[in-house]
């Protein structure tokens, strides 16, 4: 009997367990597509290995995949968030952090009561992210800053008074510094500040000038607001403006490309 022919070696896996950092980035590569087919299924399994390999950022994003899903689901993700957050992980100090501060807002408006503890926890995890130091490839690896992103949402708070003393002068650093990182809603809460004189002198000109900036990175809310400011005097830049936050589904923006010359 002839022996068995030998079976030749398959290339080495790209990720292992014992290499997290490469499950990561394999992971990543697999989400958002960078130069692979996006296949978010496997991607989830890699994030799966990172995160049990022990890197925080694995859990971040294994969170992130895990948190449309089921109630169970949901609810491994606010664990993995809240594990990675404890070991200083910003981007998931801030998926907590806004995570809270939406259910509390949505709480608070149906049963009339303030959801305080929930908009505490919210503030706490929001201040965490906002005041970390952000790694250098945190916007080359999700798309964005995180400091920004959590700084922003840490403004709605001392805006609306949510577990804090309302402070329109606080909320403008806030969205100050969340601006100049490239987190364009901020940029936007700027420009209805100066629209409204909420905690600055209001200034009409100011207003425009910085929701022209937001719209042109297409945050919806700015160009609403642009729209209705020029409506009456310039037609063309108000329908603009009104279509790309109709593209959006910002509420009233589509109605308002019927009533606009």
């Amino acid at each position: 009997m002839p022996p068995p022919a030998e079976i030749a070696p398959g290339p080495p896996p790209i990720c292992a367990v014992e290499s997290p950092t490469l499950c990561l980035q394999d992971g990543i590569d697999l989400w958002v597509g960078n130069g692979r087919e996006i296949d978010r299924v496997t991607a989830q399994q890699k994030f799966e290995l990172a995160c049990t390999g022990g890197l925080a950022r694995g859990c971040t994003f294994l969170g992130i995949a895990l948190k449309p899903g089921d109630a169970l689901d949901r609810a491994r993700a606010f664990d993995l968030f809240g594990e990675s957050c404890e070991r200083a992980e910003p981007m998931a100090c801030a998926q907590l952090g806004t995570e809270y501060l939406v259910q509390a807002w949505t709480k608070s408006r149906q049963s009339g009561e303030p959801e305080t503890a929930a908009f505490v926890a919210a503030n706490d995890h929001l201040r965490r992210a906002c005041m970390a130091e952000e790694p250098a490839d945190s916007v080359a690896v999700w798309g964005f800053s995180v400091r920004g992103y959590a700084c922003g949402n840490l403004a709605s708070s001392y805006e609306n008074g949510f577990a804090v003393p309302q402070d329109y002068g606080r909320a403008m650093e806030l969205n100050e510094a969340s601006c100049s990182l490239g987190w364009a809603r901020s940029c936007a809460q700027i420009g209805y500040f100066f629209e409204q004189g909420l905690g600055v002198e209001a200034n009409r000109e100011r207003a425009l000038e910085i929701y022209g900036m937001a719209c042109d990175e297409q945050d919806a809310m700015a160009c609403y607001n642009l729209g209705v400011m020029v409506r009456e005097t310039d037609g063309p830049r108000a329908l603009t403006a009104f279509k790309i936050a109709c593209d959006q589904q910002y509420p009233g923006a589509c109605e308002a490309i019927a009533g606009t010359p």
